[in-house]
């Protein structure tokens, strides 16, 4: 077993996909931290109009449906922009959940659309071991893409707002900890549904629409049709990963914290048995 996933962490660190997404993805933080710059000395600078305009429209907006990704930095106006305030917007902006599904979804057929399964599968006594070594690599990858990410913030932050401060430390720390488990099992559904489907176009179109919250339609649709048959307190939301990615505070309660870790869990448990039951039912060598 351990061999096993010291094979799949090297090829991970082998393929060349990796490096392209983290190079992708700092550039985006970059990005990022340069427009949000702008637009927060553009709000300092017409803060009352900037009032007026939050006061007139503040009523009349809805949020039930929101596609699409935002990056929405948790500061008021004519405080200094932290770096915590960077990560917690850009993770739940869903900028980072993007870059990990797509990784996930090439990563987990790889092997399998090139073949390089075939030269080890079978002399594997057990297959599920392949799914604990797949899972053990996105594992890394996840803490790996969630230190690149603090650690580009925090040199963005530093180039282009002139100034370098962290913010609440410990609860930075502890947010990111529990985005990592979040995170984790996401990239544990889609490895599952790449398997699964074994098209990586499917995967990853899925994929981008789930980041996307485009299966907002889903969830409606469904919601509504458990009304018309007597279940209309029904929520699916309330237990989708992309839900308590977007939506966890910055201070959340341990409450919070349990019911977070607890969901996550199950997601794993369960997208880990599916997978080790489709490798030992299908023919991969």
């Amino acid at each position: 077993m351990l061999n096993m996933i010291k094979m799949d962490i090297y090829r991970m660190f082998k393929a060349k996909s990796l490096y392209v997404i983290w190079c992708i993805l700092i550039c985006l933080l970059f990005l990022s931290t340069w427009l949000t710059k702008n637009e927060y000395l553009d709000a300092v600078k017409n803060q009352e109009e900037y009032r007026n305009e939050t006061t007139e429209n503040g009523g009349d907006t809805e949020t039930d449906m929101d596609f699409g990704m935002q990056t929405v930095v948790p500061t008021e106006l004519g405080e200094d922009i932290t770096v915590f305030d960077m990560v917690f917007a850009n993770i739940g902006g869903k900028n980072i959940a993007l870059f990990l599904v797509i990784f996930a979804v090439i990563y987990a057929t790889a092997d399998i659309g090139s073949g390089y399964i075939k030269n080890f599968g079978g002399q594997v006594k057990r297959r599920e071991g392949l799914i604990i070594s797949k899972a053990s690599a996105l594992l890394v990858f996840t803490g790996l893409t969630l230190m690149i990410t603090f650690l580009t913030q925090a040199v963005s932050n530093y180039i282009f707002l002139g100034y370098l401060k962290w913010g609440d430390s410990g609860g930075m720390f502890r947010y990111m900890a529990v985005e990592l488990l979040l995170h984790f099992a996401l990239a544990m559904i889609i490895m599952t549904i790449a398997i699964l489907a074994r098209n990586n176009v499917f995967s990853m179109i899925f994929a981008i629409c789930l980041c996307m919250n485009m299966m907002v339609v889903v969830y409606s649709g469904i919601q509504v049709l458990a009304k018309k048959i007597g279940f209309g307190n029904l929520n699916l939301t309330k237990y989708t990963l992309m839900d308590k990615i977007g939506s966890l505070s910055m201070n959340f309660s341990s409450g919070a914290m349990e019911r977070m870790i607890g969901l996550s869990l199950v997601y794993i448990s369960i997208m880990t048995v599916i997978s080790m039951y489709i490798y030992r039912k299908r023919d991969i060598c």
